[in-house]
């Protein structure tokens, strides 16, 4: 029974609508980043048109608890991933989203979706406070590399032994310096090198560096705030569907993150692949 993670753009595409009339198994997974790009301006309004096509499948909707929640548990089976989902907010979907279309007649709601929007725009202002570290996090990474092992990855051509290891390395430095920045307790650290990769840190940190990689490949970022702020909002979404069947999108960077830190975790031997 799959359940893939949809992005906010493509809930409402036409191809959603056909995955989920294909088959009642299809299922999709609304992550909190989705649901705090919602409500982050005009939330009834937007909130009415995002889930205007899955309301006609509330039973193959979940929603998922906020990924902060996982910072230092390891899913390393179906079973701990399942626990991502949120059962309250899952079964009560339906019934939330008809309470927003007419929250224009219902004063608590109309209040809860104003609050929900200051939420929201808080959760966004956080990240984009963050986001112009990416830049020069990225360039101070480049220095590692030395001129051929930049030139494989301008060309993405197959990587030397060189390069994949000090991919590695990056992967696990900014996966330790997550741990620490996000406050996660010393004793729920992962206690060997190959425990990492059950960990949500650690594949987003390797969507990030897989990230980085494009950077190099196409040239430097946009340093357009809203843009680096989807980037990141992108990788929470390409690591989070690594534990589930994958994800739903249209956009490629997404995609192609996605698919590589699939193959990466698939090639480690070791690490639960939903």
């Amino acid at each position: 029974m799959p359940i893939l993670i949809a992005d906010s753009n493509f809930l409402q595409k036409s191809a959603l609508r056909e995955y989920l009339a294909t088959s009642r198994s299809n299922r999709i997974a609304i992550a909190e980043e989705v649901l705090v790009e919602m409500h982050k301006r005009e939330p009834a309004l937007t909130v009415g048109k995002s889930f205007e096509i899955v309301r006609i499948y509330p039973a193959q909707v979940v929603v998922l608890r906020g990924v902060t929640s996982i910072y230092g548990l390891p899913i390393t089976s179906a079973l701990d991933a399942r626990r991502l989902i949120d059962k309250r907010q899952t079964t009560g979907f339906a019934q939330w989203y008809d309470d927003v279309l007419q929250s224009h007649e219902n004063e608590v709601m109309s209040q809860f979706l104003a609050s929900a929007e200051k939420q929201a725009q808080a959760q966004i202002e956080k990240i984009a406070a963050t986001v112009q570290y990416i830049q020069p996090v990225f360039r101070n990474m480049k220095k590692r590399f030395n001129k051929d092992e930049l030139e494989q990855l301008r060309k993405r051509v197959p990587y030397n032994d060189d390069t994949q290891r000090k991919l590695i390395d990056i992967m696990y430095a900014v996966s330790r310096a997550l741990f620490i920045n996000t406050n996660v307790p010393e004793h729920q650290y992962p206690k060997l090198n190959f425990h990492a990769f059950g960990y949500f840190i650690f594949r987003y940190a390797m969507c990030m560096t897989l990230l980085y990689t494009r950077w190099v490949h196409h040239g430097n970022l946009s340093d357009n705030t809203d843009k680096l702020v989807n980037h990141v909002m992108d990788m929470h979404l390409a690591a989070l569907g690594t534990f589930f069947g994958g994800v739903l999108s249209d956009d490629e960077m997404l995609i192609d993150v996605h698919r590589e830190a699939r193959w990466l975790l698939r090639a480690a031997g070791k690490a639960f692949l939903g």
